[in-house]
């Protein structure tokens, strides 16, 4: 493009070029403003989740903000397993040789399988329950799931301990964990099984994309309940699961 010298254009065409490239205000100004978009619809409950939900204590805050209809809809139709399943489980892990399980009032059995990122896989069996005085004691067996297959393979190697044995009486703030959870108002009002993508009240589901699966087995005054969670542990029943889980003694204490 060819500009010509100011003199030849003229002040009045240039001003006249200069005015035609501002904007218009004046019908910036009268434009309508946009209108406003509708306020989302709110979320659609079955008439069994809000009749669930409405039954909560208000303490529960946990639980309100979960569907429970939905939940019980995820659980899958081989739950819950026999009481025993999860007995015969721990016994197996436990092996021959473990020490006698602890008893009381209220006992709690709890296996993990082994995880593909241990650096050396393992399975736990945890069983901890409440005697009589109120105290809580434990028994954690690990058991090194390769160790026997490689004795068996290499005949000639020193054998390792096929077994790790842990036990004695549960740290005070885990005992004081397991207490709160039992007198809680929540715990009678929880599902026996929590699935991996927790559908919400509100709608939608809070996705959980990695994480173990946890049967317990809770015995207390005569009945036995199962519960599984799945990759996040939730509400009284998880804390109970993650108690089990890092379950050990005061190290100030002797076992």
């Amino acid at each position: 493009m060819k500009f010509r010298d100011i003199r030849e254009v003229g002040l009045p065409r240039l001003l006249c070029l200069t005015l035609a490239l501002e904007p218009d205000l004046s019908l910036a100004q009268t434009r309508p403003a946009p209108t406003p978009l509708p306020p989302s619809p709110p979320p659609i409950q079955s008439a069994r989740a809000i009749e669930l939900h409405d039954a909560l204590p208000p303490a529960c805050a946990g639980l309100r903000e979960v569907d429970l209809d939905r939940v019980g809809q995820a659980r899958p139709a081989s739950f819950p397993p026999h009481p025993d399943t999860v007995l015969d489980a721990a016994k197996r892990v436990q092996g021959p040789d473990a020490p006698r399980s602890p008893t009381g009032s209220i006992v709690l059995t709890m296996t993990v399988g082994a995880g593909y990122t241990q650096p050396e896989p393992f399975e736990t069996a945890t069983i901890v329950a409440k005697e009589g005085n109120g105290v809580w004691r434990f028994l954690r067996v690990d058991y090194y799931v390769n160790r026997e297959r490689a004795q068996a393979l290499y005949p000639s190697r020193k054998p390792q301990p096929t077994r790790k044995v842990t036990t004695g009486e549960l740290a005070p703030d885990l005992a004081a964990r397991l207490d709160s959870a039992f007198a809680s108002p929540c715990l009678p009002f929880e599902p026996d099984y929590a699935p991996p993508g927790m559908p919400l009240y509100a709608g939608g589901i809070r996705p959980c994309f990695d994480g173990a699966y946890y049967t317990i087995l809770i015995e207390q005054s005569g009945r036995r309940r199962v519960a599984s969670q799945a990759c996040n542990t939730v509400w009284e029943t998880g804390a109970i699961i993650r108690v089990l889980e890092g379950a050990h003694s005061d190290p100030r204490a002797s076992t």
